[in-house]
């Protein structure tokens, strides 16, 4: 890399002026330590320490620098986007490092030493698709002369990318190498994005552009500019004004922070004439884009509503972030501009023309699920521009874009409720229930967690019930409803369900499992860190068959019965949901007889840990002590959550203490929490857990006033009064991958012929070798293998291998065609197979074998027109000198081809003369066979003749795991899997992903993990 400096060149200023500086600081991607399971040995980083300063080892530094005078560089290393924000800070002087500190927004940095005085403020503005990092009232004093005095400087952090941005420009509509959105931004499911033009409204040749908006929607980053570029530029909260000189004010009214697009409105805009101080914009408003100078006037986009008259009314978008949640609103007639508002949830507009009431509305809610965001309006009335007459009375309409996840509980009388999605992003959580008859929508509510919902048909009541926990995990969503009374539909004291609760679960989860006594199995399923204090999803089996769920908070008691009988309890005393390790640890557990109620477990500690805690432990910096003591981190507990200050942000470490490599103490400490440990009476440890700072390019955790003391006397050994331990970053092994194989997939050999087949893996797997789908042959744990058929029957065969190990499977299939005696060396041609999904184009070989000196092929190709159409022909490049002429009825499904080749054809393999290439267009599930007739060889000659073998193909529509027909895998089908396997839906063996020959949890598990990209096929 080349080493480049922004030097910041000083000039005199007084010391009333606050000057304003920017630089773009391009921050190089640290190294962070990848370790792949299976692969190879984990290393462990050893800690470089010193006991007045801590630099972490291992690490590539930034090379760009902010440099001061007089060799003073401040580095900007990393940043914690995670509330309160922070940022890693080192300052160094010609080259050594001085100082590393973690400061958090809003913070003041000072340091002073030998007369050189530095002090700044830092604010970290975490924005929608950029970071910003303001240092302001900077002073650098030396000998006691100000030579930096009350400057600011704007820091671009941009993590690594190689984008820059240009703040004179006059356009922000483009800017490159900035990612295009940042993952702290509440998501929600996008709304089509808005259509409009600006304009300009400002004066004087001004121009007013919004650069960026934090992810909490709290403040705007606005500049000003006029043609000789940027003269201004401020962040703006809420409520608050934005003043230039005594040119310039209006007050930033609202932030808009939208799924397609960012918005804010200014009102009271009041502009001053340079030339003679008049009033010449006076008391105006407007909507910005983010991005574009000038006022945003919309045209269109969003979802729309068609009204009367030619109105429509659009849902533009939604703003979630924060408490507040808004809708933007557009009327327009006949395709134009008519009004806009942003309006807030329980907030009522209305829209008047020539102060007659045109329109009227209440926003009832804005719903953001995990796959799906709803606008629902009531309460509509329009009336006529005309005449005034009622064209809309007390209207409901539900504007939804994305995918629900809708599960569904069957009740009586062809009724139904299903749980359509959850909204763990508003407070309290609620979720989007309907009703259902015969498959039609009878009714929609959005409830929240704690209160009661009814359900009517045609002013009937059908359905009451109580909405409890809702549980937002990290592999799988609850909702539990309770006092579920379903009533007769004709018979309105007749009561069909009474007082019944009912899970609805979205997704799925493994568990991790505590074999108990008499058949019974308590799994800890998920966790939920989004809410205070975290969440855990338990699960009682009973000889595998689940008996109980319920979600206990930490610090809850778990009790579970059956008939009214005790037996089982336990307190939740640690509940930990890391980046990639969960950890759930049980005090006083008791287990009693279902049979005699006698204690069979009493009082005892149970901890469910995932099996690859050492993995993700050991990429982990250690800190060795003396007397063989090591300290070790296991993993750290961040929200990750955006707007985290409005939700759970207890940041906590999993820490573990081990004393000549056995484990003597493991605890989870909360971020500003005390630690010792005793050994006996003495003290041994003792610090603070100060900081987890979790940053863009690397993880590090801080304590403070860091002691040890000798088990044998207790006297001081080690003190550091600030220490880092760098966290590593661990990326699961993939699925295995296959690397080769022999032979090729289309193989064919005599009755009695030998024939071997081989796979060479990436990873050590366990391999089943199956024919025509039995099972033959078993290998364990091996990088290849092989199998052998010794005695060939005449017929076509299927061979699979099948390599599976906990990271994933994978597959490899041939297919064999074995020939009579008499077939063998007779002369063979054939076309091939292949699946595919709708409107994609594939290729098969037209082959030959057993061939010689032949000029020619004639054949009719047949197939379903309505399933494939022929696209094209060519010859194969296994023959030079061949030609090909057709003649294609994509109609009736029929094309002739006639090959020639002036070299002559000879080959005794199978080899491929033409290929075939065809477009498909038949729904998912549909095939066509492939059927070569009337075929003819010439030879050298040129006598006809017709060829012993022919073999027909098939073309089949679909791909492996599409299982609602969409032409691809995606969240749909893994509910259909789930369905499966909680017996909602027939079983499709075309879901056995593992091969078992059932479709269960491992298949779901699997193509979810597909689904994730964190396997490569299934």
């Amino acid at each position: 890399m080349i080493l480049k400096e922004i030097k910041i060149n000083h000039t005199a200023v007084s010391n009333s002026m606050n000057t304003h500086r920017i630089l773009i600081l391009m921050l190089v991607t640290a190294s962070v330590c990848v370790l792949s399971a299976g692969v190879g040995a984990a290393e462990d980083v050893d800690v470089t320490l010193d006991p007045t300063l801590n630099k972490i080892s291992g690490e590539t530094e930034n090379k760009e620098v902010l440099n001061l005078e007089n060799g003073y560089t401040i580095k900007i290393t990393d940043i914690d986007k995670d509330y309160p924000y922070k940022i890693r800070l080192i300052l160094e002087k010609d080259s050594v490092e001085l100082d590393n500190k973690i400061i958090e927004t809003e913070n003041e940095y000072s340091w002073n030493n030998n007369g050189d005085y530095i002090t700044l403020n830092v604010e970290i503005f975490v924005g929608t698709s950029m970071d910003v990092v303001f240092f302001n009232n900077v002073y650098q004093i030396s000998d006691e002369n100000t030579i930096i005095d009350n400057e600011t400087f704007t820091i671009i952090y941009s993590s690594g990318s190689s984008g820059s941005l240009n703040l004179n420009a006059a356009d922000y509509s483009n800017i490159e190498g900035f990612p295009a959105l940042n993952e702290n931004v509440l998501q929600s499911s996008s709304f089509p994005p808005a259509s409009g033009y600006s304009q300009e409204f400002l004066k004087e040749n001004y121009s007013l552009t919004l650069m960026e908006l934090d992810v909490d929607g709290n403040k705007a980053w606005i500049s000003l500019s006029n043609n000789s570029g940027e003269v201004y530029n401020e962040v703006v909260s809420v409520g608050e004004s934005f003043n230039y000189n005594s040119l310039l004010s209006f007050k930033l009214d609202k932030v808009f922070v939208g799924t397609s697009r960012n918005y804010i409105e200014i009102t009271n805009i009041y502009q001053y004439s340079e030339i003679n101080s008049s009033v010449i914009v006076q008391n105006e408003s407007a909507l910005l884009l983010g991005g574009l100078n000038g006022k945003f006037i919309l045209t269109g986009g969003g979802l729309e509503w068609q009204l009367e008259e030619n109105y429509k009314l659009h849902a533009i978008d939604i703003d979630i972030a924060g408490h507040s949640r808004e809708a933007l609103l557009l009327i327009t007639k006949d395709g134009t501009h008519v009004d806009y508002t942003i309006i807030n949830v329980s907030d009522s507009f209305t829209y008047y023309k020539n102060e007659t009431l045109i329109l009227t509305a209440d926003l009832e809610t804005i719903f953001s699920g995990e796959g799906v965001s709803v606008v629902r309006l009531n309460h509509v009335y329009q009336y006529s521009e005309d005449t005034g007459e009622t064209l809309l009375s007390d209207a409901m309409h539900l504007y939804s874009v994305g995918d629900t996840r809708e599960v569904e509980w069957q009740l009586n009388q062809n009724y139904s409720l299903s749980a359509m999605d959850i909204d763990s992003k508003d407070t309290p959580r609620k979720v989007w229930l309907r009703l259902n008859k015969d498959g039609n929508t009878l009714e929609d509510k959005f409830v929240y967690s704690g209160d009661s919902a009814i359900f009517y048909d045609s002013g009937t009541k059908i359905l009451d019930l109580n909405v409890g926990a809702i549980f937002d995990g990290k592999e799988a969503d609850l909702v539990f409803i309770s006092d579920v009374y379903q009533y007769s539909e004709t018979k309105k004291k007749d009561i069909l369900i009474e007082n019944e609760p009912h899970i609805f679960i979205f997704g799925s989860a493994t568990g991790n499992d505590w074999q108990l006594y008499e058949n019974y199995t308590l799994s800890f399923m998920d966790i939920d860190i989004k809410e205070d204090p975290n969440q855990v999803w338990l699960r009682m089996k009973k000889n595998g068959v689940p008996v109980d769920d319920n979600v206990v908070a930490q610090s809850g008691e778990y009790r579970y019965y059956n008939n009214s009988v005790l037996l089982f309890e336990g307190y939740i005393k640690s509940a930990f949901g890391g980046r990639y390790l969960d950890m759930l640890t049980l005090t006083n557990a008791s287990q009693y007889s279902e049979v005699a109620s006698t204690p069979l477990i009493t009082d005892a500690t149970y901890s469910f840990y995932p099996g690859n805690v050492e993995i993700v432990m050991d990429s982990n910096e250690k800190l060795s002590l003396d007397e063989n003591y090591t300290i070790v981190p296991v993993d750290v507990q961040v929200s990750w959550y955006p707007d985290s200050r409005y939700y759970n942000t207890d940041e906590s470490l999993w820490l573990r203490l081990y004393k000549d490599d056995i484990m003597v103490d493991e605890v989870i400490l909360l971020e500003g929490q005390d630690y010792s440990h005793y050994s006996g009476s003495i003290k041994i440890i003792s610090t603070k857990l100060d900081v987890i700072f979790m940053g863009m390019t690397t993880e590090i955790i801080k304590f403070e006033d860091f002691y040890q003391y000798s088990e044998v006397d207790g006297s001081l050994l080690k003190y550091y009064d600030r220490l880092f331990l760098r966290l590593g970053r661990y990326s699961p092994p993939g699925a295995p991958a296959i690397t080769s194989f022999e032979p090729t997939t289309l193989i064919s050999d005599y009755l009695g012929a030998t024939r071997k087949f081989t796979i060479f893996m990436d990873q050590s797997v366990n391999v089943n070798w199956y024919i025509n789908g039995t099972e033959i042959q078993f290998n364990e744990s091996v990088s290849n293998a092989e199998y052998t058929n010794t005695s060939a029957s005449a017929g076509t065969w299927i061979i699979s291998a099948i390599a599976n190990n906990a990271n994933g499977i994978a597959t490899q299939n041939w297919t064999w065609t074995v020939m009579a005696e008499n077939e063998s060396s007779s002369e063979f041609i054939s076309i091939g197979s292949a699946s595919a999904p709708t409107n994609s184009t594939i290729t098969v070989p037209i082959s030959v074998a057993n061939v010689t000196d032949i000029s020619g092929i004639y054949l009719e190709l047949l197939y379903n027109s309505s399933v494939a159409i022929l696209s094209s022909a060519s010859t194969n490049e296994s023959f030079s000198g061949s030609g090909i002429n057709l003649n294609v009825d994509n109609v009736d499904g029929i094309t002739s081809i006639v090959l020639t080749n002036s070299n002559l054809i000879s080959t005794s393999a199978e080899t491929p003369v033409i290929d075939i290439t065809f477009i498909i267009i038949g729904g998912f599930g549909s095939s066509t066979s492939l059927d070569l007739q009337n075929v003819e060889f010439s030879d050298a000659e040129f006598n006809p003749y017709t060829p012993a073998v022919v073999v027909d193909g098939q073309i089949t529509v679909g791909i492996k795991g599409d299982f609602n027909g969409n032409g691809m895998v995606d969240i749909g089908d893994v509910a259909m899997v789930a369905f499966m396997v909680a017996g909602n839906v027939p079983e499709d063996l075309n879901a056995d992903f593992n091969g078992n020959g059932r479709v269960d949890i491992g298949d779901a598990a699997k193509i979810a993990a597909y689904l994730e990209g964190i396997v490569s096929e299934l």
